[in-house]
């Protein structure tokens, strides 16, 4: 593209460079505003102006002048310059704007940043994290310029591509090639542990063999841990066992990650985790309820399955909290532990069920009719009474999600004096009616069947 050479151009242009150097800055966002139609956008007098605006002290200036370059006509011109501007040296805030606007240009950037990657420049680290964050490109034109960063003599060149690596949608057996060869061979831990990462996030099982030297590294071990539950391997299991009791709550929380992946992989080992499960120490035991309540959400969720191996009576109230737990991986892992522990489970769940504020209620109600099928052969006669009694109360409840939860428990482990109140319910048109006539219709064919077995 050739400059604007027209004299209203010209003085346009003119105009607007006075202001993005002395105006204040709502001048400033208006003339960043006014760049697309001063002039050619191709054009170097254009794009210079553009650079200028994304280098801006102020915050506003610089995300306004992204915007509108997102907008610009000539988007492969501001491809090939934006790529040009990630080797600003000293303004960290023009070369933030430009990454972004390369992030936002996707696939046009592709080839200005391979070309840009094949020189080598001292910025190449920048153009390795571009690359990885471009959204669709294709993986056969993304991936053996990343696979060569790994071998790049800069460090923190090597653990960017491996970082992005791991962002693909898709790893090939190449990539996971050469992902391993860095997880063997190369001296940096943190290009290590971005290899470990990159694998791990694309569940790629690991053989023990390879992973068990790296346990003695402090910064490698959570990843190794993942990686060791997804190994398919039941050799996995002492190192994942040892994790719990490890210092760092990082390392604890990942061993139980592991842990529930190993289960989960492998089936012909599930009796003999859980038999080591069941005599966990007191120190590890207690470690894990307390990730069930502190962890992040995947070890929490991970933590409320493997209490239900603990055969401990202390999990059961700490998983009756997990139950109101906002993340539903969590709450889900917890209903189907406590669903496993049956009658010790449902009489705390009946001392906590009035003290709890209406949305508690709910999802406490909730849990009866999802796992009233399961409970029914467990809870002992008292139990069992009990709950009815407070299902019944609970269809008066005024929160709608409540009274519909016990109307369709009812419907589930309900009895012949289920009936009346169910009835009652339906007839009442309060907020449980309509769930209550249909709990109603299920109890009482359930309840025929029942008769006529032997």
């Amino acid at each position: 593209m050739t400059d604007s050479t027209g004299p209203r151009t010209r003085e346009a242009l003119a105009d607007i460079a006075a202001v993005l150097r002395h105006g204040d800055e709502q001048a400033r966002l208006e003339a960043v505003r006014r760049l697309p139609d001063a002039g050619d956008p191709g054009s170097s007098d254009v794009l210079a102006l553009l650079e200028e605006a994304l280098g801006d002290d102020s915050f506003r200036v610089r995300k306004e002048a992204v915007r509108v370059a997102l907008a610009w006509r000539d988007q492969a011109r501001l491809a090939e310059r934006m790529v040009e501007v990630l080797a600003e040296p000293d303004n960290v805030g023009r070369r933030n704007a430009a990454l972004e606007i390369v992030t936002g240009l996707g696939l046009l950037a592709l080839e200005p940043l391979l070309r840009a990657l094949q020189g080598l420049p001292k910025h190449r680290k920048l153009l390795v994290e571009a690359l990885g964050s471009l959204s669709g490109a294709p993986v056969s034109r993304v991936a053996p310029a990343l696979c060569a960063a790994l071998r790049d003599e800069d460090p923190n060149v090597r653990a960017a591509a491996a970082e992005a690596l791991g962002a693909l949608v898709e790893l090939s057996p190449e990539v996971q090639g050469a992902l391993r060869r860095v997880l063997v061979e190369d001296t940096d831990l943190v290009v290590r542990l971005g290899a470990l990462e990159a694998l791990n996030r694309h569940q790629i099982a690991l053989p023990v063999a390879m992973l068990q030297p790296l346990l003695g590294e402090l910064v490698l071990r959570p990843a190794v841990l993942l990686a060791l539950g997804r190994s398919g391997d039941p050799n996995a299991l002492p190192f994942l066992l040892e994790g719990l009791l490890d210092r760092a709550r990082g390392t604890r929380e990942a061993s139980m990650r592991g842990l529930c992946d190993l289960h989960a992989r492998v089936p012909e080992a599930r009796m003999d985790i859980e038999a080591h499960l069941r005599g966990l120490s007191e120190l590890a035991l207690r470690s894990t309820i307390r990730a069930l309540l502190e962890a992040s959400p995947d070890a929490r969720a991970a933590a409320a399955t493997l209490l239900r191996f603990s055969g401990h009576p202390g999990v059961v109230r700490p998983l009756v909290l997990a139950l109101l737990d906002q993340h539903q991986a969590v709450a889900t892992a917890a209903e189907e532990t406590l669903a496993t522990l049956g009658d010790a489970a449902v009489e705390v769940l009946c001392d906590l069920l009035p003290d709890l504020d209406a949305a508690g209620r709910a999802v406490l109600l909730s849990f009866f009719a999802r796992a009233g099928a399961a409970l029914k052969g467990q809870l002992k006669e008292a139990t069992q009474q009990r709950v009815l009694v407070l299902l019944c109360r609970a269809l008066s409840e005024p929160n709608p999600q409540a009274a519909t939860a016990a109307a369709r428990a009812l419907g589930v482990l309900g009895g012949p004096a289920a009936v009346d109140s169910l009835r009652q319910a339906a007839a009442a048109g309060g907020p449980a009616a309509a769930e209550a006539l249909v709990a109603l219709e299920q109890l009482q064919r359930r309840l025929c069947h029942e008769a006529r077995e032997p």
